[in-house]
């Protein structure tokens, strides 16, 4: 009983996440014709079999194509936050794998949420980064080492 608890807690942060990201990114989500994200439970057992729980379609923005998210719902039993990448790792041969951690903190018989963190590769989080902003190489003249004079000042001690 405990994990069909867990599993639909787990089901339904990942409903929320589909949710937040099609409201925030105007995006239609599966089952509406032309869809553009939705679950992989739903979409594709293959992948979802790799441990991937959204899936962007064909029809999604090229930027967004190429990534692989998982969900987790954590509960914090000590003050500590631990957030385990070992799933970014097991999805980590698949371009641009993203984690998305939900956290709570027991307070009684309740959960208080205190939060939601993404964790992404460096190298990809840049190359999105490059997308969005439109950034397609560095200059030449900014890439080399920066020509910098400097000129002595002196500051009063007091």
């Amino acid at each position: 009983m405990l994990r069909s608890g867990n599993r639909k807690r787990g089901l339904d942060v990942e409903r929320e996440i589909i949710r937040l990201l099609s409201d925030e990114l105007n995006l239609i989500r599966f089952p509406a014709p032309n869809y553009q994200l939705g679950s992989s439970r739903a979409l594709s057992k293959a992948t979802d079999d790799e441990g991937v729980d959204i899936v962007f379609t064909r029809n999604a923005p090229s930027v967004l194509r190429d990534l692989n998210i998982q969900i987790k719902r954590n509960t914090l039993i000590t003050k500590g936050v631990k957030i385990d990448l070992e799933p970014l790792l097991r999805i980590g041969d698949m371009s641009k794998p993203v984690l998305i951690n939900k956290l709570y903190q027991k307070q009684g018989k309740a959960n208080k949420h205190v939060g939601t963190f993404v964790t992404i590769n460096i190298h990809d989080y840049v190359e999105l980064l490059k997308q969005a902003t439109g950034v397609t190489a560095v200059p030449e003249q900014l890439s080399s080492q920066p020509n910098i004079t400097q000129t002595k000042t002196r500051t009063k001690r007091r």
